[in-house]
């Protein structure tokens, strides 16, 4: 991602409606921790996913590929955070944590498939993993680009990865539906500028607030598969 947009991030995560639902999303599906459970945040960029888990009562650790990122998670008074290369095997005893994160990360990886075996590996028996991606390829534009990106899937793809990497899904659902027709006509238009800046445009607090609203309604179905379309793709899968 291009670290410009760290700081942009750092500031926005605490009310954006973006960062927000999708924190709330994935903190619904995790649940509160059980006794002592430790979980890994892979990816954690500027560290707000954290926050909000260590809240819930885990033991967080957290890692990015961006030092600049880890900086911010400084910031937030953060300990447990690695620079990791999620190109390679990670620095996690095997079977060691009981819940891994992994928010809109698995796009940016050339071998996804083997992340995804690390991921097994690090997990306990039964362990789970929370994974967001962007959807659908036709939408694929200059956003994807800034961001690093090297795909977007489809469900169907990403279950049949999750199924070949050692996981069974339990959940799969698309979401941000609302968005799929609107940001597909955007991304047309903006497509021809040259300087493109970030799509995380500021937007008035009523019409912010009205986002997370409706946000927090499709959540419901998020969490019971029952979305059929949208701008990503939220799953939970379980390690065989």
């Amino acid at each position: 991602m291009r670290k410009d947009l760290y700081g942009e991030m750092f500031v926005q995560e605490k009310t954006y409606w973006w960062h927000v639902a999708k924190r709330r999303l994935v903190c619904e599906a995790i649940g509160k921790a059980k006794k002592s459970q430790k979980i890994l945040d892979a990816g954690c960029g500027t560290g707000a996913l954290i926050t909000d888990l260590e809240k819930l009562g885990y033991q967080c650790w957290g890692g990015d590929a961006s030092p600049e990122a880890l900086k911010f998670c400084q910031k937030r008074g953060l300990k447990n955070f690695w620079l990791l290369n999620f190109e390679k095997k990670l620095p996690t005893k095997n079977n060691f944590f009981d819940k891994i994160s992994c928010l809109d990360v698995l796009e940016h990886v050339a071998k996804d498939d083997n992340l995804l075996k690390e991921f097994s590996r690090t997990l306990e028996t039964n362990g789970r993993l929370y994974i967001t991606v962007p959807a659908y390829r036709f939408l694929w534009s200059y956003w994807d680009q800034m961001l690093g990106h090297k795909r977007r899937y489809s469900k169907g793809e990403l279950v049949e990865l999750l199924n070949n990497c050692g996981f069974r899904v339990c959940r799969a659902s698309y979401f941000n539906s609302f968005l799929l027709l609107p940001v597909f006509v955007i991304r047309c238009f903006k497509s021809g500028i040259k300087d493109q800046k970030s799509d995380f445009v500021e937007v008035p607090k009523w019409l912010n607030f009205l986002l997370i609203v409706v946000s927090r309604i499709e959540s419901f179905f998020v969490l019971k598969s029952l979305t059929p379309f949208g701008l990503s793709i939220f799953v939970e899968a379980q390690k065989k």
